[in-house]
């Protein structure tokens, strides 16, 4: 976006502090692709009502999709829900750095994964499938 008038995504910011909106054709661009934008507005609803997954985890792949959207509005919103289920700063700094960062648990780093795979092939393959399944790592 070389020369656009859209933000940098910096990332985890302190939260608070007053930005100015996006403009439109900034927030067009930061979204995913019309086919694949109605499957990620339903993953987090349907990840709350259909799967045994706490509300801390559902909040860090909302964070994972803003982070990688740079989506601004949903990073900041989102940042402050997660606080107050008992997310900390550490794993919110490190939504930024994917499923490798130390920080996540197998359940995290896999549903990260997940989330990744689906931002980019819109599939999740089959051993995170396989990972997501296994009753050692649904335990949390």
């Amino acid at each position: 976006m070389r020369g656009s008038r859209c933000f940098t995504h910096g990332g985890p910011r302190p939260v608070g502090r007053t930005r100015r909106p996006l403009p439109a054709e900034c927030a067009r661009r930061a979204g995913p692709s019309p086919r694949t934008r109605g499957g990620l507005a339903r993953l987090p609803r349907q990840a709350a009502r259909r799967a045994a997954l706490e509300a801390g985890s559902r909040e860090l792949l909302i964070l994972r999709v803003a982070w990688r959207t740079r989506s601004r509005y949903e990073w900041d919103q989102h940042v402050r829900i997660a606080g107050r289920l008992g997310v900390s700063d550490e794993q919110i700094a490190a939504v930024g750095r994917g499923p490798r960062a130390e920080i996540w648990s197998p359940l995290e780093r896999l549903l990260i994964s997940a989330t990744d795979q689906l931002l980019e092939d819109q599939r999740i393959d089959d051993a995170t499938w396989t990972g997501l399944a296994e009753p050692t790592t649904t335990a949390g």
